[in-house]
């Protein structure tokens, strides 16, 4: 049996919350799917915390407390998680080695992100959306992601085990990654990752475990 691992997730409030009073949002859904085992820090909900007026240090002692309580990152991803200030420093945060008095065999967060599904005006909806805004599938079976569209922090983490690119099948694609293990912060659409969520997680933790495999960018470039 699998250890129950915490999970924090990460998210942009106007595209995943706001508006949503009373009905469904994917990060409550995650969130009671993950029981007790599920954080998420509240920095974007709070309208008034302003990240320009505070300085690293402040933003970091902010938002470190939720990290730490956690072992796996998930990035709940939507056309506007590029523009979020919080999100490059959860991701980094989580990406960052550290120990904690409880099980100083810690270091870093596994990450995940998890791509929502759109409707055609480009809103997560719980049904009848897709994911071409994110993903095509090609002809030969692999899957190209429009990498543009994701933060830096996540551009920078993906597709980057060392060594781990080859040719597809049919030798028509370059630079071809296994889905699972090519990158750091595996990317997923929802409906795959809630139909096996603990087998992501352990995968993410597998990762985590072979952090060293990975050519990752752990700190912020210019905030990003």
């Amino acid at each position: 049996m699998s250890t129950p691992k915490k999970v924090f997730v990460s998210y942009k409030f106007s595209d995943v919350v706001e508006g949503r009073e009373g009905k469904f949002n994917f990060r409550d859904d995650l969130i009671e799917r993950l029981g007790q085992n599920g954080l998420r820090h509240k920095g974007e909900d709070d309208e008034s915390f302003d990240m320009e007026d505070y300085s690293e240090d402040e933003i970091y002692q902010k938002i470190a407390p939720y990290i730490k309580k956690s072992s796996i990152t998930v990035v709940l991803i939507t056309p506007n998680t590029k523009y979020s200030k919080w999100i490059p420093w959860e991701i980094s945060l989580s990406l960052r080695e550290r120990t904690y008095k409880e099980e100083q065999n810690m270091t870093r967060n596994g990450l995940i992100g998890v791509y929502l599904p759109l409707n055609p005006s480009l809103k997560p909806v719980e049904t009848g959306g897709g994911y071409s805004y994110y993903l095509e599938k090609k002809e030969c079976g692999t899957t190209t992601h429009f990498t543009s569209k994701l933060p830096l922090m996540i551009q920078d983490n993906i597709f980057n085990l060392r060594n781990g690119d080859h040719k597809c099948n049919k030798g028509c694609c370059d630079k071809v990654y296994d889905s699972n293990t090519g990158s750091y912060v595996q990317l997923v659409k929802w409906s795959d990752f809630v139909n096996d969520m603990q087998g992501y997680i352990d995968k993410a933790w597998d990762r985590r475990n072979n952090f060293g495999d990975y050519e990752c960018r752990v700190n912020l470039k210019n905030g990003m």
